[in-house]
């Protein structure tokens, strides 16, 4: 994989429940990690429900290899959220990752 395609800095976020003051739990985003990677646009679609356009990006993306990295987190980059689908290392050699994740817009 070539460095210089990697130029953007991509956020993982992990959720994190804090016990509160009255016994319950209060649910915030934490950086896990920060990785150098890029992203290429899969498929793009918008629908029309509850009278808004509901607009939805599914992109790929690749960065160097990070241990850890689960679905049930989000990635960030560029202000912009993604939910994790699939994580996956495609040669196995633990040299690189790539993320299959969904951006959802409301009122498009």
């Amino acid at each position: 994989m070539r460095i210089g395609l990697l130029r953007k800095i991509i956020e993982i976020q992990q959720l994190v429940k804090t016990p509160d003051a009255m016994g319950g739990f209060s649910e915030q985003w934490v950086i896990y990690c920060q990785l150098y990677g890029r992203e290429v646009i899969r498929r793009a679609d918008t629908t029309f429900q509850a009278m808004q356009n509901q607009s939805e990006i599914q992109s790929r993306f690749e960065t160097r290899y990070s241990d850890g990295i689960k679905p049930d987190m989000r990635l960030v980059m560029d202000n912009r959220i993604f939910q994790i689908d699939a994580v996956y290392d495609p040669s196995g050699r633990r040299e690189r990752l790539e993320f299959i994740c969904t951006e959802r817009k409301a009122g498009v």
